[in-house]
């Protein structure tokens, strides 16, 4: 079963991944509408995407390339940080099928940069605990988390991590909180100055009359398989947490306080996961999904052939469910 790959050569591993890449790719490649550019902020709607990208196999081709390097990142960052063995390439698996699952074809380019400005910050934040002086790498996260809420305002729930960290890594300095206030400013007032040289300012007050339905919806699942689909996935995490939560104790304590850091993004990923009325948002959770899932999958060794099965048919449902989406729904209902 699938598992079962993860046993190979790491060169090996590579390339299951990438053959993982091109299945979960194709039904891109074929889709006759693609929704390529959202306006549900600021940023996103005084700027557009370049014309050539409106081609649907170069907007799919760019998609592809950079989707497997936000794969690769993010298990790089993992084993950089022993979260995860070198090894271990399920969570680029887990990045690659989770991938927007519910709306695999809304606005797929624009997903994949704010999930890689996410993993940016995600990475300061962890480099933050091993520096001296975490001025630097405080301040670039907190960068990245506004740069990564233009193209979702949610995203910037992502600066709590970043305070939280302070207590976690123990890192106590009045200067620290001004000091990502001001990472989460910079870019927005680059933005203002620009729309006031291109006279839009008043663009800013629209934006913020209507930004708390940018925040907020409520929670809806349309389909049966997305609630099969959540299901084996909350099943897959309350297992890890199972497994890793005791095993936190018996760590080094750089490892234990980044393990602790990742169950925070976890539990605050949750939130625009749920109650985020845009995709864009809903995606950051599989940062932490891949890392705490992708070490127990990896790890585990009682019961191991059920979870191999549970795990196989997971994937199996997530490549049927993009396949559906791109190809049944049209042939049947339309």
């Amino acid at each position: 079963m699938i598992l079962s790959l993860f046993k190979k050569t790491y060169f090996v591993q590579i390339g299951i991944i990438i053959f993982f890449a091109i299945v979960m790719a194709i039904p891109g490649f074929l889709q006759e509408k693609t929704a390529f550019w959202p306006t549900n902020t600021l940023f996103l709607k005084v700027s557009c995407l370049h014309p050539s990208l409106q081609i649907n196999w170069l907007y799919q081709g760019l998609q592809f390339v950079v989707l497997l390097g936000l794969a690769f990142y993010v298990k790089l960052l993992l084993t950089k940080h022993q979260l995860v063995h070198h090894l271990n390439f399920i969570p680029s698996l887990l990045i690659i099928v989770l991938f927007s699952f519910q709306q695999p074809f809304e606005y797929q380019l624009i997903n994949t940069f704010s999930l890689f400005l996410l993993a940016f910050a995600f990475s300061f934040l962890l480099n933050g605990f091993d520096d001296d002086k975490p001025d630097n790498s405080l301040f670039t996260a907190s960068l990245f988390i506004s740069l990564a809420s233009f193209f979702s305002y949610s995203n910037a729930y992502f600066l709590v991590l970043v305070w939280i960290s302070f207590f976690v890594f123990q890192i106590y300095s009045w200067r620290y909180l001004p000091i990502t206030l001001v990472g989460l400013i910079t870019p927005y007032l680059f933005l203002f100055t620009w729309l006031y040289w291109f006279d839009k300012l008043d663009m800013v007050i629209y934006e913020w009359e209507h930004i708390s339905t940018q925040l907020i919806t409520k929670p809806q699942i349309n389909s049966l398989l997305n609630i099969i689909i959540f299901s084996i996935l909350g099943f897959l995490i309350l297992l890890s947490l199972s497994k890793i939560i005791p095993e936190i104790a018996g760590k080094i304590i750089a490892i234990r306080k980044k393990i602790s850091i990742s169950l925070w993004f976890l539990l605050i990923s949750l939130f625009p996961f749920i109650w985020s009325p845009d995709i864009i948002s809903k995606n950051i959770i599989l940062i932490p999904i891949a890392g705490l899932v992708g070490y127990y999958l990896k790890t585990v060794k009682t019961r191991k052939f059920w979870i191999d099965l549970v795990f196989t048919i997971f994937i199996l449902l997530l490549i049927f469910n993009k396949y559906y989406l791109a190809y049944a729904e049209k042939l049947f209902f339309n």
